[in-house]
Parts: structure tokens; C-alpha cells; sequence
């Protein structure tokens, strides 16, 4: 036989009983029966333990918290007991013995429930909170008698002294906790629960205790291919205890160089550093505590400063939305700060909803997350992402208005990916596209694509088209293609002069490429048509 139906069993025997009582009470069916008050108490303690079994079973939860919840619903039970006895008592159906036991329903009830809230509060996470929510608890219960007693008359010459110990308790409780900013409320530990029996808790980020300012400009890489300005706010970010890499918030400098291209950008943002050799980078590294000047300078406080590190550094998929939160309540806070660091740029599909501490992130069939302070929970069965490893050398991401852009430096070289850049530098190759220009170049091979021309370089062939104009070389053999007109011709002299034509003019074309000017590609195209004699 299921629990449940157990359960229901134990109810209704409480009301056969009840049923008794009230054939007793009103009639003389049964004979000359003396067990009235016996056939109301089975009654009352029957329905008491059918609610306690209820309330244990209830949903899917631990012993401890199903514990908890079924003396909490036996508590409620027989306060309302307690209530229904003075009702009858009231309209003089309770005989004689009851006058000084109702009392003991209302005693019954305070001790179900302060047992309740004792064994949660016993079972909070760290001895702070159980020490701080036991007192919260003792003192609610004892404020909860004095009204009681109050309003019913009861024990006149306690009331204050009951009051006085209700009011210790809850100061006593708050000193111990005076110190350190916690969401541990009973009401917000039941939420942790709750959640914990649907979802399991993953890894979360958290950054080092104070925010600093540089005072010198920090470079990062080789070359310095990144700069962060002196002024630059930044917070250390930890993962279980290990410090993962540093974020940082103000103005720097990314130089990007290939051959024949550099790229060269000053923005205000948000830079990401970490990788296995990042803790190598922060040597020497010049900053101070940041000061109330600081913060001023962004708009930003001391906690948003470290709630912007953990969603950057953690790669949060709905950063974007979390970005334009912390954005609006700056906002609504009477501000007037510029922070391009924090404009929208990105997206993803699903739901975002901050109440307080907690925060519900919805991720349209990846999942959903629950962020509570620190903690974040997701969904059991969820498909969990591999921990990604921390890539080799150093790695920088960078958010600006215009752009994100992840740089990794290590010995095999840089590369740069962002949303309209792409930049790969090794000792034996080079490739960047910005825009719709790209270049490239692997030791063997050199081209260049771009709305003014397109260029192939090879041992073997050498390539040259722009619009209305083509010219390619393999080995003695040339073909080109002017508006209407075609020409192919072997000739190991023309090949020679055409290749050299295209190849001499490769640089000076990509760089006006980059540019967004054409001027060099047209010329190239009145050489070669004076070479083929059009």
C-alpha cells in the first residue's frame, strides 16, 4: 500500500472519530457513553498525524528538510485545533475537563513549529547561519507567545518579561551577523532547498576582496600588443579557489601588426586576461586600492564593479542582458556617467529575471540557470559544458562598443577574433581580414581579397582581378580578359613582365585596401593593358 494512500487512511479515521464525538455530544445512539473528550482527542491527533505524514512526503525533499516541513504543517494543524476548541468551548460544547486544557493545543502548536524552524536552522550551510537563524528563530517564536498571550489574556504578569527575551534573541542574532553581508533569511534558505531538489549547483566564479586602480600602464604580450591605461579599475576572478585571470575596466590600446597591415585601436571597455602564463604577466604590475574618485570616474560602485568581472570573466551566455541590468540601475540611480563598456552588442535567445539576490536566466532549450547571490544552480539532466582548459600562453578579451575581440599570445603566436577582425601572426604565416578585406600568407602562397581587387601569388602562378579586368600567369602562359576583349599567349618574356607587374604592386594594392582606397589597383590595370598592348 503506497504511503499516500496510508496517509488517507489515518484521515479518515480522524473523522469516523469525529463523527463519534459529535453522535455523542448531540444524541444518546450510543448509550451512556463517557469517552466524549477520548473520541475528540483520537480525532484531533489522528488529523495531526495524517497532516505531519502529508506534509513529509510532499514533493521531493531531503530527511532534514521533510522533517522540518511535516512539524511545521502539524503545528499549523493544531493551532487551527486550537481555534476550533475555542469556538466550541465557546458555544458550550466542550464539557467541564476542557476549560484548563485548551491551552495545551496552543502549546502543542508553538512546539510543533519551533521545532520546525529549529531543525532548518540547525541545517543551514555554515555554522553562521545556523547559529544567526536559530536565534531568529527562538526570537520570532517568543514574540509570536507574547501577542498570543496578549490577545487572549494569558499569563498577565509575563508579558514583558516574554517580550524582553523575543527582542534579545533577534538583536543577538543580527550582532553575530553584523559583519558580513548574507541572504540567509529562513525564507531565502527554503528557496536554496527548493531549488537544490530540482537542480544541481555548478561551479561559480568570484573575484578577490578589494577593486585596485593602476597606476602605470600595464603591457600585456609581446610588443606590447595590449595596453591598459594607468586609471584602469580591475578585480583578481577565482574559480573553486584558483585565481582564473583578472578583469579590468577603463581605457587601453590593441596594435596588431602583420607585414604589410597594422591595426591599431584605443577603446574604453571591459579586458579579460588569464591563461596559463597570465600570473607571469601581473609581475610588476603598479596599482593602489581604488578610492571613491574612481568609481566616480565610471558611474560604478565597489559591487558592480566585481558583478561586471564574474559575468565578463565567466563567459556569461546572457552577459549582454545582465550588462544592460547593472546599465538601468545606474541609470535609475540619478547618474549621469558614460559606460560603453556596458552597451548592448550581443544577444542570445531566452529570459532574464533579476528579483534581489536572485536571478533566472532561461536559455531556450540550453537549459535554465538560477544565480542566488554567489550560487548558481542548474537544471538536473541539463547538458553540462566541458570545462573549457585555460588556453596556452595569454589570452585577452576585449569588449568595446565596436567590437569583442579575443587575443591569444603564446609561442606559436597571435591570433585576434572579433566580430569584424581577424588576425593570425606565426613565425611562418600571416593572415588578418577586417571588413571585407583579407590577406594572407603561409610562406608559399600570398593573396589578398577585397572590393578594389583580388591577388594570387604563387611559385607557379600569379593572379590579378578587378572589375572589368583579369590577368593570370602559369609558367609561359598568360591569359587576360579586358570588358569584351580575351587574349591568351605563351610567352615566357610576357609571363615574366606580367608577373613581375602583379607582384611588385601586391603591397601598395593591399595597403590601400585596408585603406578603402582602389587608386593602386587602377594603375596596375593601365600597366598591365599597356604590357598586353590594349
Amino acid at each position: 500500500m503506497k504511503s499516500k494512500a496510508r496517509s488517507n487512511i489515518i484521515s479518515h479515521l480522524g473523522t469516523i472519530f469525529f463523527m463519534l464525538w459529535l453522535l455523542s455530544l448531540a444524541t444518546d445512539v450510543l448509550g451512556d457513553y463517557e469517552y466524549q473528550k477520548e473520541f475528540l482527542l483520537t480525532a484531533l491527533v489522528l488529523w495531526t498525524v495524517h497532516e505531519g505524514v502529508t506534509s513529509y512526503l510532499k514533493k521531493r525533499k531531503s530527511p532534514p528538510r521533510a522533517s522540518a516541513a511535516a512539524l511545521r504543517g502539524m503545528g499549523l494543524r493544531v493551532f487551527g485545533f486550537w481555534i476550533l476548541l475555542l469556538i466550541i468551548k465557546a458555544l458550550g460544547g466542550l464539557e467541564g475537563w476542557w476549560d484548563t486544557r485548551t491551552t495545551y493545543a496552543l502549546w502543542t502548536a508553538v512546539l510543533f513549529a519551533g521545532a520546525s524552524f529549529l531543525v532548518t536552522a540547525a541545517t543551514a550551510r555554515t555554522p553562521l547561519w545556523r547559529v544567526r537563524s536559530t536565534l531568529y528563530v527562538l526570537g520570532g517564536t517568543t514574540l509570536f507567545l507574547w501577542a498570543v498571550f496578549r490577545y487572549a489574556g494569558m499569563y498577565p504578569g509575563y508579558h514583558d518579561e516574554v517580550f524582553v527575551v523575543g527582542i534579545a534573541c533577534i538583536a543577538l542574532g543580527f550582532l553575530v551577523g553584523a559583519s558580513r553581508k548574507e541572504y540567509d533569511i529562513l525564507l531565502l534558505d527554503d528557496v536554496y532547498r527548493e531549488i537544490e531538489e530540482q537542480m544541481v549547483e555548478v561551479p561559480t566564479y568570484e573575484t578577490s576582496e578589494h577593486v585596485h586602480a593602476l597606476t602605470e600602464d600595464v603591457r600585456i604580450g609581446n610588443d606590447a600588443r595590449i595596453v591598459v591605461h594607468a586609471g584602469a579599475l580591475f578585480v583578481d576572478v577565482f574559480k573553486n579557489a584558483q585565481r582564473r585571470g583578472t578583469v579590468y575596466f577603463g581605457e587601453g590600446t590593441y596594435t596588431l601588426t602583420t607585414s604589410l597591415h597594422t591595426v591599431q585601436e584605443t577603446v574604453t571597455g571591459l579586458y579579460y586576461g588569464h591563461g596559463t602564463e597570465w600570473e607571469e604577466a601581473l609581475y610588476g604590475q603598479a596599482s593602489r586600492r581604488a578610492e571613491h574618485a574612481d568609481y566616480e570616474r565610471y558611474g560604478l560602485s565597489d559591487a558592480d564593479i566585481k558583478e561586471l568581472g564574474i559575468i565578463y570573466a565567466s563567459n556569461d551566455p546572457k552577459a549582454a542582458e545582465k550588462f544592460e541590468d547593472i546599465a538601468t540601475r545606474i541609470r535609475e540611480s540619478g547618474k549621469r556617467v558614460t559606460m560603453p563598456f556596458i552597451n548592448v552588442i550581443e544577444g542570445a535567445e531566452g529570459d532574464y529575471v533579476r528579483v534581489g539576490p536572485i536571478q533566472i536566466t532561461d536559455m531556450k532549450g540550453k537549459g535554465t540557470r538560477v544565480r542566488i547571490g554567489s550560487r548558481v544552480f542548474a537544471e538536473r539532466g541539463e547538458d553540462k559544458e566541458e570545462e573549457p582548459s585555460e588556453p596556452a600562453g595569454i589570452a585577452v578579451r576585449i569588449r568595446s562598443p565596436s567590437d569583442n575581440l579575443v587575443v591569444t599570445m603564446n609561442s606559436e603566436g597571435v591570433t585576434a577574433t572579433g566580430s569584424s577582425l581577424y588576425y593570425a601572426v606565426t613565425p611562418t604565416a600571416e593572415t588578418i581580414e577586417q571588413g571585407t578585406v583579407k590577406y594572407a600568407w603561409d610562406g608559399k602562397k600570398r593573396l589578398l581579397e577585397s572590393p578594389f581587387a583580388d591577388i594570387v601569388i604563387k611559385a607557379d602562378k600569379a593572379s590579378f582581378k578587378t572589375e572589368g579586368f583579369k590577368a593570370t600567369v602559369r609558367g609561359d602562359y598568360v591569359s587576360a580578359s579586358k570588358a569584351e576583349r580575351h587574349m591568351e599567349v605563351s610567352s615566357a618574356a610576357l609571363a615574366n613582365a606580367v608577373s613581375r607587374k602583379i607582384a611588385g604592386h601586391f603591397t601598395p594594392i593591399a595597403k590601400d585596401a585596408f585603406s578603402g582606397k582602389g587608386d593602386t589597383a587602377q594603375r596596375l590595370v593601365e600597366r598591365l593593358s599597356s604590357e598586353l598592348e590594349w
